[in-house]
């Protein structure tokens, strides 16, 4: 059996942390190498009056590359348009930079939700995101880890209210 990568590992954690009654979808990711789906999102949220859809990266680097193979120009537009169909409607991307031993320091995990209208500016103007940023225009995710998966306690109340 193949390894799992360490996105699916956060995908996967994410969904299990979702409390039973918030709506949860997964859009399953295209099978086929020669002709990928383009999907908007990864996740569809719905807690009543809010829906949510969510994109997921993960890194073990310091940064999230804003190039088109890792985040996606069609995800960007598509998820800032279905924001503007409603005041009910949040949008964006769900940011893990993963933790990592380094031979002088230990860095810790950090996850950022990023509303979609922060995300466009970065991706219209820079090459990356730092978690620095990321900090600074998003909402801090809290988790715990559980020996070697994580638990993350994913604010719904506060996004919606603060996007």
């Amino acid at each position: 059996m193949a390894k799992k990568n360490e996105g699916k590992k956060f995908e996967e954690d994410f969904r299990n942390s979702i409390p039973e009654d918030v709506f949860c979808y997964r859009i399953k990711d295209s099978s086929n190498f020669y002709q990928a789906t383009k999907n908007m999102c990864d996740f569809i949220l719905f807690k009543s009056p809010y829906l949510i859809l969510l994109e997921l990266k993960s890194t073990k680097a310091n940064q999230i590359s804003m190039d088109e193979k890792i985040v996606k120009e069609h995800q960007i537009q598509e998820l800032y348009q279905a924001k503007h169909l409603s005041e009910n409607i949040v949008a964006g991307f769900l940011l893990n930079y993963r933790g990592r031993e380094l031979k002088t320091k230990t860095v810790l995990p950090e996850t950022y939700f990023i509303p979609i209208e922060n995300m466009k500016k970065v991706y219209e103007t820079q090459k990356s995101l730092h978690k620095e940023q990321a900090k600074a225009i998003g909402i801090e995710i809290p988790f715990t880890k559980k020996i070697t998966r994580f638990t993350y306690d994913f604010p719904i109340d506060l996004i919606s209210k603060e996007c």
